[in-house]
């Protein structure tokens, strides 16, 4: 592939590693004074001049971005008819801000395999120094979309698989694989601080994910059993038993979650095309308790102002079928590829693959099952995660050698393809 080179690359990756280390560190949540500055508004600033200047159509027509782009589309449309406008235009701003900052900048930027692999290096470390500010504050990230306990076991589990694929590559030095082991052990120790039970289940996704793309996945599933049961007696009592509660039917935060289900699904019953408008549920929710014949005011509160608790439930009740199929359609696209890519990285045996495009991308179906599993109980859908991954996925798949892009079809269509998995 063409490789186009830019003079000012470092103050670039400087530029996207600021980006990343204030949309995750949120110092300025942290310093409140830092607020006057708008830290992360100057750099997104920055980002969009260098956007400007070395923008290329092409990069955006991948079908993954277009989708995004057409979700995003949705989202500002629902201005017309939401009840609560507001909430939608600073939805849609936040998600264009970072698009802007976020994704595209990335899309131009990474053109080789070794800027993949400085911003992926440079990005489990701010997850792990996220996880460090987890483990010393209770579980709890430092704010916005990292501030509630789901939240950030949500953010830990996706950075699991990376971190994982990262500590095993054979090309890094001894002390800078050590780095990224730390890292992976952070991680776990930050969702266990969380007692998140979305996050345990994000986690077990993840785990069974990694566990799909590896070789000898039975002698790997048999040792993970061991060190799990190793590691039980050394979990903290409160953890254990917010796992152990996941099937208690009693559980009041389940009985909440499922009420809320409800009042989604009734949302979307009466707005099955395009929903009631993005943000939208939280203030429409009051309205559908009051009308719904189960609702008891002695008994029951109203949640005016809360989430759905669900990332499919928001989706459904704010965006309707229009947004479920657009979104639909992004996720199978990428993981139709990122499963091709990977079957015919095991064709090829990995040749002339570099290791940070090869570890990339398998680990992105593992933290695409950790995304998707929580997402069942957080209402996580316009959080950045996703549309961050989908810029690494383009990129990472662009970097694919065209022997490896070649054994896609081959993979699909030879009887034994799907023996590369063993």
């Amino acid at each position: 592939m063409h490789e186009r080179t830019h003079p000012d690359g470092g103050a670039v990756f400087a530029l996207i590693s600021a980006y990343y280390l204030i949309e995750y560190w949120r110092p300025q949540d942290v310093v409140p004074a830092l607020q006057l500055l708008q830290p992360g508004l100057l750099v997104t600033g920055a980002l969009v001049l260098y956007l400007l200047k070395n923008f290329q159509a092409g990069l955006f027509k991948d079908p993954a971005i277009t989708r995004a782009m057409m979700f995003f589309v949705l989202v500002g449309f629902s201005v017309t008819y939401a009840v609560n406008q507001f909430w939608v235009f600073q939805t849609f701003k936040g998600l264009i801000l970072m698009a802007l900052g976020g994704v595209a900048p990335l899309l131009i930027w990474i053109s080789t395999a070794q800027r993949l692999d400085r911003f992926m290096q440079m990005f489990l470390l701010v997850n792990g120094g996220v996880a460090i500010y987890a483990i010393t504050h209770a579980g709890k990230g430092p704010g916005g979309f990292l501030g509630d306990e789901n939240d950030l076991a949500l953010c830990m589990t996706m950075a699991v698989p990376y971190a994982y694929f990262f500590a095993r590559r054979s090309d890094l030095s001894t002390r800078r694989r050590l780095v990224f082991l730390m890292v992976l052990l952070l991680l776990l120790l930050a969702v266990v601080a969380s007692s998140s039970r979305g996050g345990f289940v994000g986690l077990v996704a993840a785990t069974l994910g990694v566990l799909y793309v590896s070789r000898r996945r039975l002698r790997k599933a048999l040792l993970l059993m061991l060190l799990c049961a190793g590691a039980v007696g050394f979990l903290p009592d409160q953890y254990v038993g917010e796992i152990k509660s996941i099937d208690n039917s009693e559980d009041s935060t389940r009985q909440d979650r499922l009420w809320s289900w409800k009042m989604a699904w009734h949302m979307f019953e009466d707005h099955p095309v395009l929903g009631v408008g993005a943000f939208n549920y939280r203030w429409r929710v009051e309205e559908y308790e009051r009308n719904s014949p189960e609702f008891d005011p002695v008994t029951m509160r109203l949640h005016g102002g809360r989430a759905s608790h669900s990332m499919y439930f928001d989706l459904i009740s704010e965006l309707g079928l229009a947004g479920a199929t657009v979104f639909g359609l992004l996720l199978w696209t990428l993981w139709t590829r990122l499963r091709a890519a990977t079957l015919a990285l095991r064709l090829h045996a990995e040749t002339g693959v570099p290791q940070s495009v090869s570890a990339t991308l398998k680990a992105m179906p593992a933290a695409l099952m950790a995304y998707l599993a929580c997402g069942l109980f957080i209402s996580v859908l316009y959080y950045p995660h996703l549309w961050y991954f989908s810029a690494i996925a383009v990129v990472a798949l662009r970097l694919l050698p065209d022997a490896q892009r070649a054994g896609k079809t081959q993979a699909q269509a030879s009887p034994g393809g799907v023996g590369v998995w063993a």
